[in-house]
């Protein structure tokens, strides 16, 4: 079989280990969410990623939904991967530990559950910084720490208010659903008890806004003439379109918006994102092979790279499924150590 091709349910399982990261081993020790994403980044690139969990498993295992007692959670963060049992409360474990890291390119380490979006976001800018730690290295040889911190992270993700607040001492609170600064940008009631967003925040898109909705002489409105004026009086304007778009069932909502080329969208809900021809046409739900599952919808990878793309190789594995392969291949280690590790519950196998 092609290993290039594809089918309709996505890009095809690859076998073999391929990408930008083949090569590179990782040892991941992260628990939950940030270690666990930031591994499969590397993974989804061809990494060689070890994750270590407790015999009991990552508490990812219970987030979530499951299937007959196997998380479809697990099956996604931790495709790719090999996947190791070590005890890190004995000792014995820890020297383990220890001896992979040292065979291994980078290591991977959260220990502090928290919120999860912050996580994938600390765990996006740990993969980012471990990568370009492994292209310096080819220049100097030398690692480097390369440290993520959760709030450090989901920080760099405010710099639009970091200058505000320092040149005009402006404090953002809740706006709900509308974006500061960009009026109108809101979500707006349907007549058929749904939502559209609306972004029309040029003014070419906010007199074709008017337009569409049958009330030209808004965009001339002293109050919403202008950008300034329109942010200032957002309440009024947005209370104007909700009016209007109250009127309309969805579905009549986007056609005219399309219409006029203005951008809106309904909230997609997951069942939209399953049946949406965009999100097929672009592939972007993957199905991975699983042993107990069959197989297993998830994202596909991205970014997309057009010459060295990552790919979905297998789903999730079961808790220490990988650990006889990896001491051995890793550490040289023979089948009666591994047992005898096994036996004294340091490894589970």
């Amino acid at each position: 079989m092609n290993p290039s091709a594809q089918d309709a349910r996505g890009p095809m399982i690859m076998t073999e280990r391929q990408g930008p990261l083949a090569g590179y081993r990782v040892l991941e020790i992260g628990s939950t969410v940030a270690g666990p994403f930031c591994g499969r980044m590397l993974a989804d690139f061809g990494a060689e990623v070890i994750k270590i969990e407790p015999a009991d498993g990552d508490p990812v295992r219970t987030m979530g939904k499951s299937v007959d007692g196997h998380s479809l959670y697990a099956a996604s963060i931790f495709r790719n991967k090999k996947l190791v049992s070590i005890d890190l409360h004995r000792e014995e474990g820890r020297a383990l530990i220890r001896e992979l890291a040292a065979k291994c390119d980078v290591l991977v380490e959260n220990f502090k559950p928290g919120m999860s979006m912050t996580d994938y976001i600390a765990g996006l800018h740990g993969a980012y910084g471990a990568v370009m730690a492994l292209m310096a290295r080819e220049k100097s040889g030398r690692g480097q720490v390369i440290d993520a911190a959760l709030y450090e992270s989901a920080f760099n993700f405010m710099e639009v208010w970091i200058g505000a607040f320092q040149k005009t001492g402006f404090v953002p609170d809740r706006t709900g659903s509308r974006l500061i600064g960009s009026t109108p940008n809101n979500l707006y009631p349907t007549a058929d008890g749904s939502y559209i967003h609306i972004t029309a925040m040029a003014e070419s898109l906010f007199r074709r806004l008017c337009g569409a909705m049958g009330q030209p002489e808004l965009a001339e409105d002293p109050r919403f003439a202008r950008h300034s004026a329109r942010n200032e009086n957002h309440e009024v304007l947005d209370a104007i379109i909700a009016d209007w778009t109250r009127l309309h069932p969805l579905a009549d909502l986007e056609a005219k918006m399309e219409a006029v080329s203005v951008p809106a969208t309904r909230i997609f809900t997951v069942a939209d994102i399953f049946n949406d021809p965009h999100y097929k046409a672009r592939q972007s739900i993957i199905e991975a092979p699983d042993r107990h599952l069959g197989t297993v919808a998830m994202p596909a990878v991205v970014p997309r790279l057009s010459d060295t793309p990552g790919t979905v190789r297998h789903a999730g594995r079961d808790i220490g499924q990988d650990s006889r392969a990896v001491l051995r291949e890793v550490l040289d280690m023979d089948d009666a150590r591994i047992d005898a590790l096994t036996k004294e519950g340091i490894v589970a196998a």
